[in-house]
């Protein structure tokens, strides 16, 4: 539904707009956010038999204090990471255990909190 590179959205054949690529959007927090060039980690695959990889974007030295991540999910579908499926992999794609995006988000706010 949400195209990676960008583009027309469309469900069900209905026109829903644009969105900007994936890589503009993480462009345009780190510059938000005073961040150096950002780090990519190695893929992970730890859960091998669930046919998806996990690669970790991350901005430097952001000001303030500031975080800017960007999770990609290889192989993955229009799914929860680590969540239940809500329709059949034919329909929505795999669940990726590679990440517990539930985890991730709490952790993050944790991290940050509403001053």
């Amino acid at each position: 539904i949400m195209p990676w590179a960008g583009g027309e959205i469309k469900v069900l054949w209905t026109r829903r707009g644009a969105v900007l690529p994936v890589e503009a959007s993480f462009e345009r927090w780190l510059e938000l956010d005073g961040c150096a060039q950002p780090t990519t980690d190695a893929p992970v695959d730890r859960i091998a038999d669930d046919g998806t990889s996990l690669v970790r974007h991350a901005g430097r030295d952001c000001r303030a204090g500031t975080e800017v991540r960007l999770y990609e999910v290889d192989g993955g579908g229009h799914t929860w990471p680590s969540g239940e499926p809500y329709l059949g992999e034919r329909i929505v794609g795999k669940v990726s255990r590679e990440l517990n995006a539930s985890e991730e988000i709490w952790n993050f706010f944790a991290r940050h909190p509403r001053r």
